[in-house]
């Protein structure tokens, strides 16, 4: 089941990003990586069971799972949005200091965790 996830992961190739593959007793693990040098570490997990790797669409499946893993490992680089907690900041029309009112602490998403279940 590996090899087939790998000869589709071939077929991808990224600047910003490293695909890998892993087996574990669930299925195959998808692992997405930042390429070294950006200075930042965020890494991403998806595991692909026997029965979506045997799907005879696989092969448009994995695209859009591929693509889906990627956007959603972006939103949640981000390290401050207005649906963060405590970030108070509401716009232009608010007269307080962004700086002061939002909150900035980076916040230790599952992506950021290893366990990060991107099926949907």
């Amino acid at each position: 089941m590996s090899q087939k996830v790998e000869r589709e992961l071939a077929r991808d190739e990224h600047p910003l990003f490293r695909f890998a593959v892993g087996e574990s007793r669930r299925g195959v693990v998808l692992m997405i990586d930042l390429r070294e040098g950006l200075h930042v570490e965020h890494h991403c997990e998806r595991t692909l069971h026997e029965r979506e790797i045997g799907n005879p669409q696989f092969h448009w499946t994995f695209q859009k799972l591929l693509y889906d893993c990627l956007h959603d490992f972006i939103v949640e680089m981000f390290e401050r949005n207005p649906q963060i907690r405590g970030n108070r900041y509401q716009g232009p029309g608010d007269k307080s200091e962004r700086t002061q009112d939002m909150d900035v602490s980076p916040q230790i998403s599952p992506l950021r965790a290893g366990r990060y279940p991107l099926s949907r």
